[in-house]
Formats: C-alpha cells, structure tokens, sequence
C-alpha cells in the first residue's frame, strides 16, 4: 500500500504566483491600447482564467488521493490526446 503525505502549502510559492498574476493582468492591460478593441478587455479573461484556474486547484486539493491514483493512467492517457489535439 503506498503511503500518502498530508499536502502543504508553500506560502513563498502561492505569493510568488500570485505575484505573477498581478504582473500579467497588469502588463496585458497596459498593452490594450495597441490592441483592435474587438478583441474585448483581455486583461478580464486573464483574470477570469487565473480564478478558474485556483478552483481547479482547489478542487483537486479536496479529492481523495486514492482515487487519482486509480484513475492516473486515464488521465495520463486523455492528456496525451488532447496534446495531439493540438
């Protein structure tokens, strides 16, 4: 049976990617006014991408560890095709 450790967050880790995301919302905003304005407010989507991103995590965070240990080869099977996708 394989022995599984608790998970723990880094601090300096989650504010360097906050951090991050700071700077790339900002950047991508102050690099708007070169941009058509049919593409919308990018800087938004961004965002919006970055939150949907940290529920991601978050619910990953909460599933049980066993079961995506189960499941690993399918995932690992379904992300390889959808790269070919690409």
């Amino acid at each position: 049976m394989l022995k599984l450790k608790k998970f723990k967050f880094h601090s300096s880790l989650i504010s360097c990617i906050f951090l991050f995301m700071i700077i790339s919302c900002f950047t991508i905003y102050s690099a708007m006014i070169y941009l058509p304005s049919y593409l919308g407010n990018l800087a938004l989507k961004q965002f919006i991408w970055y939150v949907i991103g940290w529920i991601i995590i978050g619910v990953i965070l909460k599933i049980n560890k066993q079961k995506i240990y189960q499941y690993v080869w399918y995932i690992y099977i379904t992300n390889v095709l959808f790269l070919f996708l690409l």
